[in-house]
């Protein structure tokens, strides 16, 4: 599909066929495509978590207080995000050219060993930007999906057995819809966001 009309037909879905299972290799391809997706010094910070256990998924549900989408679901995404994943840089670098590692590997370490702030900012960061990622991927292989940020990330952290150093970013249902696209919702003209140069400089049309 191309990227103009895939964007115009991704929708937020919250209402599944819940008779719908999706295969590993379904799932291996959306997140395949996904893993392109930009992060900082490339980092590639983020982690999947592929929930299709319905005993997980029932309590997932009530952690992400009782909605019903994630039960119904063929899939249930946990994007994380690696807060440790500037220590990976030797490993991310190890191919490239000497004046390449020489570079960045220090660089690295330097903006992030000593700024858990900036640590989480990245996460969060690369995380939104792989969440966009799969749920185009998905809409290109047929299947809708839906973000979730509405779950608590301690009770979700422990029943997914997350490490100290993976925070929870968003959880995307994943699965074939059971009613037809409703309208979108209001989106503003885009004449209505954008400024020139500095923020309050719009050009009249």
């Amino acid at each position: 599909m191309e990227f103009k009309n895939l964007a115009k037909a991704r929708r937020t879905e919250r209402s599944y066929d819940a008779g719908i299972d999706i295969s590993d290799a379904d799932v291996k391809s959306i997140l395949r495509l996904a893993s392109h997706s930009p992060s900082a010094f490339n980092l590639q910070h983020w982690r999947f978590i592929v929930t299709r256990d319905e005993s997980v998924k029932s309590d997932l549900y009530e952690y992400c207080y009782f909605q019903k989408q994630i039960v119904e679901c063929s899939a249930v995404v946990t994007v994380c995000g690696n807060l440790s994943a500037h220590l990976e840089a030797q490993e991310i670098y190890e191919y490239q050219p000497s004046e390449v590692k020489n570079k960045f590997i220090p660089m690295i370490d330097a903006i992030y060993s000593t700024d858990p702030a900036l640590q989480r900012d990245e996460v969060m960061r690369s995380g939104g930007l792989v969440s966009m990622s799969i749920m185009y991927a998905a809409k290109n292989e047929g299947w809708s999906t839906g973000p979730m940020i509405g779950f608590d990330p301690k009770k979700v952290s422990l029943r997914l057995n997350l490490e100290e150093n993976i925070l929870p970013v968003m959880m995307l249902t994943l699965g074939k819809p059971k009613n037809a696209a409703e309208e979108r919702a209001h989106r503003y003209p885009v004449e209505e966001l954008l400024h020139y140069e500095t923020y309050g400089n719009a050009r009249s049309s």
